[in-house]
């Protein structure tokens, strides 16, 4: 991604998606390695400038099982034979993960892993590879890191109110574990400092690079939340034991909620794009 966007930037990024898929099919059909869900994942990218998210989702599940065939979920790919996954393998799988996820929480299709079969462990904040990380003085934030903890409480969020387990259990049940899982994206928001500075000085300590893969973390954790909201009042205003009276005062409780709890970060969300477009930065998440 250069620094500076240009009119031409739609069409080189035309130009690098049509000639990935035309090899595409015939890599396919090769032997599944990292490098194999590496190409895989790199098309999704390309292919989230295009609407709609349905074949962005297929390629990253694609990706996603090959990964599980090379066993990159878990800490040794045999039972008798230890190997323990190099750093690349990791962050390669963590970054399907939470690709997955984050198009399983749009398109509200099953999720390619569950978390009860990963067996490896969770990129930490602070480490000493600095490979999908961001810096700027006293500003540090590892983005891979944030990102695999925000997807793993959308996972939480799918098991608890979108599975075919979940909707079969009660209204207060659901509300009840929305409740946990908003409390968790609150928690998840307060641990980094990285939150609590402003847009602009955001913009004003950070490269323009980065700050645009800032931008994308702050979308994808606005996207939850906002969802989160909207998805619960959809369906739990249309079950039929809540009627009348009872399902519009529910449904006017969940709007309420919607725009006194998603407002600050919607608004925190359009100022940052703002501040990057206004430098003309190709962005897209």
């Amino acid at each position: 991604m250069s620094l500076v966007a240009s009119a031409e930037d739609n069409v080189q990024a035309d130009y690098f998606l049509s000639h990935s898929l035309v090899p595409l099919a015939n890599i396919l059909m090769t032997e599944p390695s990292l490098l194999l869900v590496q190409c895989l994942l790199a098309v999704a990218t390309l292919m989230q400038m295009y609407p709609p998210p349905q074949p962005v989702a297929l390629f990253v599940s694609i990706a996603l099982r090959i990964a599980q065939t090379l066993g990159l979920q878990q800490q040794q790919s045999d039972g008798t034979i230890e190997e323990k996954k190099t750093p690349q393998q990791t962050r390669v799988f963590w970054i399907a993960f939470y690709m997955d996820m984050s198009l399983c929480l749009l398109t509200q299709r099953l999720p390619g892993q569950r978390v009860v079969d990963i067996d490896v462990k969770v990129p930490e904040v602070k480490t000493k590879d600095k490979r999908g990380s961001i810096s700027a003085r006293v500003l540090v934030a590892d983005l891979l890191p944030l990102r695999v903890q925000l997807s793993l409480i959308q996972a939480a969020a799918y098991d608890g109110l979108s599975s075919v387990v979940a909707r079969k259990t009660s209204i207060e049940s659901r509300i009840s574990t929305l409740g946990r899982v908003l409390a968790d994206l609150e928690a998840f928001r307060r641990h980094h400092p990285i939150f609590s500075h402003s847009p602009r000085d955001l913009r004003n300590s950070l490269f323009q690079s980065d700050l645009v893969h800032l931008v994308r973390l702050e979308a994808a954790y606005f996207l939850t939340k906002y969802l989160l909201y909207t998805q619960a009042s959809t369906r739990w205003t249309t079950i039929k034991p809540l009627e009348g009276s009872l399902r519009l005062e529910f449904a006017e409780r969940i709007d309420e909620m919607l725009v006194h709890k998603c407002f600050p970060d919607a608004a925190r969300l359009a100022t940052m794009i703002s501040l990057v477009s206004r430098c003309g930065d190709a962005l897209n998440w």
